[in-house]
């Protein structure tokens, strides 16, 4: 070792901030977030009804903005920085419909706001034969 062999050491890895602890994913079926220190929990794409992103006042020492999917009877919430959220949020606008400039004006808001990005267009009712 020479005198310089600090400089190859790999640094340390930093703490991962409080909102890489959630980690989220999806598959054709369903997606999931599991909860720091918690079971993962998921809903199927067909439970989906609405994606919203709601912002606080707290940033930028604490998570400000969050992602809520709202399903038929629950709803699944966590923060931007989640792991695997740059690739949910990819899969998200891909959703018919998606309003992307609902989303780009949560992503520059700093009051405590809720903006909905997408909502589930209603079935057709069927009318019955004469």
């Amino acid at each position: 070792m020479g005198i310089f062999s600090f400089l190859r050491r790999k640094p340390k890895p930093s703490k991962l901030m409080p909102e890489s602890l959630f980690v989220v994913g999806f598959d054709e079926e369903r997606f999931w977030c599991t909860y720091p220190g918690k079971r993962e929990q998921s809903l199927r794409w067909s439970e989906l009804i609405r994606v919203a992103v709601e912002t606080t006042d707290e940033g930028p020492l604490a998570p400000d903005v969050f992602f809520i999917f709202g399903g038929k009877e629950r709803a699944l919430m966590f923060p931007q920085g989640a792991t695997g959220d740059e690739e949910m949020l990819r899969r998200l606008q891909e959703l018919p419909g998606f309003n992307n400039a609902a989303l780009f004006e949560a992503m520059t808001c700093t009051d405590n706001k809720t903006f909905i990005c997408w909502e589930r267009r209603p079935e057709p009712e069927c009318e019955p034969d004469a």
